[in-house]
């Protein structure tokens, strides 16, 4: 046996050791084939995946799925207080707000976060007063968790798989429609929303918004294992600390997206610390990385005709922009963040995005 298939093996083994000891006491057999296919398929893109990153040598260690990933819904119903939703189970969407005939967002948090923290609060909110929809958090917490990054990478992928089968359920069972269903996620979560779409069989997500996703172990792996265009019918990414890793940026540079928005160029947001004309601080409190997350809240919360919204221009590049040499809409100025509509807009493989925002909230400053 090679090591691909021990490490197969082994992720099979955690799987099954992890169902073992569920609360809910439901086996591997429950599961209709359909899904235990896709839970079984944890452990081959895992090992597949991880051969490409890492090469040989020691691979991450495996955690169980299904018991350490909590899908948390708020509706208009109940937007004070969560329903955790039981995956594969009938009864308990039945008993929950779930409305499929209403649109339906799934939000994933990053690296060291939960489904409760605050910016998902915030857009839970943003998100229920504008539209009557179905808001779940996919919060898996456990597996994101300090200190091991590589992981907390490992992870995305298994909740990827674990959610992408929930979501095929939910189209057979309980009415889902992928027409109106969207994906967000920030940082590794918007890795592990690109890894949905990328995964689901019931057809096409109708959108995924990748807020600043990692960089780091995604460069080098196939677009099928990270984000990328063909994640749902609409792929709109914010970049806000796409520089480096050896500068000590956290989001991918390159576009990822069918549109691409680097607000004041995508790599240091205005109003975010530098000292010594160095970016460390910046990192460490998380002021630019996290600037997607509340870009995209504040596009979310501007409804009246004089809230001012991202419009970015397209342009080459942001030293062009910079240069005022963009300053037509010729090829369609595109509202970044929820807004986000590319309807008879011409979206060219050499066209990005940009924009200036404000240092301090409300950061939009409209078409400027």
């Amino acid at each position: 046996m090679d090591r691909r298939e021990l490490v197969a093996l082994a992720c099979l083994l955690a799987v099954s050791v992890g169902m073992s000891n569920m609360e809910r006491e439901v086996s591997f057999a429950d599961y209709s084939p359909k899904i235990r296919e896709g839970l079984t398929s944890l452990s081959n893109n895992w090992a597949d995946g991880w051969q490409q990153v890492l090469g040989p040598g020691p691979k991450p260690k495996v955690k169980a799925a299904i018991d350490q990933v909590n899908f948390l819904l708020w509706t208009r119903s109940n937007r004070n207080v969560e329903y955790v939703l039981e995956a594969f189970n009938a009864d308990s969407f039945a008993a929950s707000n779930f409305d499929s005939s209403k649109e339906t967002l799934l939000v994933f948090h990053g690296y060291i976060s939960s489904g409760n923290a605050s910016w998902i609060l915030d857009a839970k909110n943003a998100l229920l007063d504008r539209v009557d929809a179905n808001f779940i958090s996919v919060d898996w917490g456990e597996l994101a968790a300090a200190p091991d990054y590589v992981d907390a990478v490992a992870g995305v992928y298994e909740v990827a798989n674990l959610t992408a089968s929930l979501l095929d359920w939910m189209v057979d069972n309980v009415g889902l429609d992928f027409q109106r269903t969207a994906l967000a996620g920030h940082s590794l979560g918007a890795q592990c929303a690109g890894m949905v779409g990328n995964t689901v069989t019931s057809g096409k997500l109708d959108r995924v918004t990748g807020l600043d996703p990692s960089s780091k172990l995604f460069t080098e792996v196939d677009e099928s294992q990270r984000i990328n265009p063909n994640s749902a019918t609409f792929v709109d990414i914010i970049h806000t600390d796409a520089c480096s890793q050896e500068d000590g940026c956290s989001g991918m540079i390159e576009p990822v997206g069918q549109v691409d928005f680097y607000p004041n160029g995508g790599a240091h947001q205005v109003g975010c610390p530098l000292v010594n004309s160095t970016t460390i601080i910046d990192h460490k409190f998380c002021c630019s990385h996290c600037r997607s997350y509340e870009y995209w809240i504040e596009s979310i919360r501007a409804q009246e005709p004089t809230d001012k919204t991202f419009w970015a221009k397209p342009c080459s590049d942001w030293s062009t922009y910079e240069a005022g040499l963009c300053s037509s809409c010729g090829n369609g100025c595109v509202q970044m963040g929820y807004p986000a509509d590319i309807s008879g807009v011409i979206i060219g493989a050499d066209i990005e995005y940009y924009l200036t925002t404000n240092a301090d909230a409300p950061f939009a400053k409209g078409l400027n």
